[in-house]
C-alpha cells in the first residue's frame, strides 16, 4: 500500500497528524491501534516521517524523498529505536540499562546525544500490549516528562 491509498483510507487520520504538524503540535507519544500488520508499519513509517521531515510541504506531509525519509523508511534512521517482545513469554520487560530488547534500555537512548541530523528521537513499542506490569510502570515516567525531541509510538493490534 502506498501513501496516497494510506490519504485514501484513512483521510481524516492523515489530515489530523499533518495538521498537528503545520501548527507545531505534534504530541510526543501516540498510540497506533489496528490488527493489520502491515497497515500498522505503514502508518508508523508516515507518522515517523511527518514528525521528522525537514522538508514538509505546505499541508505539513512529509516529502518522502529526503536523507530523513529515506532513512525512516529503511529503518536506518540514526536515532530511531525499536521495542518488540523478544522473551520466550512473548512480553517486553523492565531489564536494565545494557540489557537489550528491555524498557531501561530502550528508556536510556533517549538521554543520549543526538545523532540525527534533524535532531529528533524516534521510538517504536511494536505490541506495545505485550510489556509486563512492571515494564509498563517503568515506561509511565517517560512517557509522563519525555526527554527533549523525543516522540514515541507505541502499535498494538490488542
Amino acid at each position: 500500500m502506498s501513501y496516497n491509498q494510506l490519504k485514501e483510507r484513512f483521510p481524516e487520520l492523515v489530515k489530523s497528524l499533518t495538521t498537528a504538524r503545520l501548527n507545531n503540535r505534534l504530541a510526543h507519544a501516540y498510540l497506533l491501534y489496528g490488527d493489520n500488520l502491515e497497515m500498522r508499519e505503514l502508518m508508523t513509517t508516515f507518522m515517523l516521517q511527518t514528525i521528522s521531515c525537514p522538508h514538509s510541504n505546505e499541508t505539513g506531509e512529509p516529502c518522502f524523498t529526503c536523507k530523513t525519509c529515506s532513512q525512516i523508511e529503511r529503518k536506518v534512521y540514526p536515532d530511531m529505536y525499536s521495542l518488540v517482545p523478544t522473551s520466550k513469554s512473548r512480553q517486553i520487560r523492565v531489564g536494565a540499562e545494557k540489557e537489550e530488547d528491555t524498557v531501561r534500555w530502550f528508556e536510556h537512548q533517549f538521554y543520549l546525544s543526538s545523532t540525527s541530523e534533524v535532531g529528533k528521537k524516534l521510538g517504536v513499542i511494536d505490541d506495545a500490549d505485550c510489556m509486563n506490569i512492571q515494564a509498563q510502570n517503568a515506561f509511565l515516567k517517560t512517557l509522563e516528562e519525555p526527554p527533549t525531541n523525543s516522540f514515541f509510538i507505541l502499535a498494538t493490534a490488542n
